[in-house]
């Protein structure tokens, strides 16, 4: 079982990872444990931790952007979404191309959606 957790852009304390929570006028609030205040967080910046970690050991969030190698060893670069269009929603790659990927396998992340759209 995958450790629910979410990370979120926060004005005075950068990136903060914990609990999410929406109050009742739809702020995005991140609650990094039972001690502290909810943190307000910029929406856009909201992304759920999928479960998984990239080649170097960094969770792997909805919004980042990252890189990694095809079949046929050309270099590909996506970003991680949550997709509700399957039987059972997945979290996907979504490649530059529009093409769906799945497997994570050797993703590295270069970035994320809030800080990087440069980069798609």
């Amino acid at each position: 079982m995958r450790d629910i957790k979410f990370r979120g852009y926060h004005d005075n304390e950068g990136w903060v990872v914990g609990s999410l929570f929406i109050s009742s006028l739809n702020s995005r609030h991140i609650v990094r444990n039972e001690y502290e205040c909810p943190l307000i967080v910029h929406p856009d910046s909201v992304g759920e931790y999928i479960g998984l970690e990239d080649i170097n050991g960094d969770d792997i969030c909805e919004g980042d952007i990252v890189e990694f190698y095809e079949s046929n060893d050309d270099i590909c670069m996506g970003y991680v979404e949550y997709d509700t269009d399957y039987y059972v929603p997945v979290f996907c790659i979504v490649t530059m191309d529009g093409e769906i990927k799945t497997c994570f396998d050797g993703v590295e992340i270069i970035g994320n959606l809030y800080e990087n759209k440069d980069l798609i």
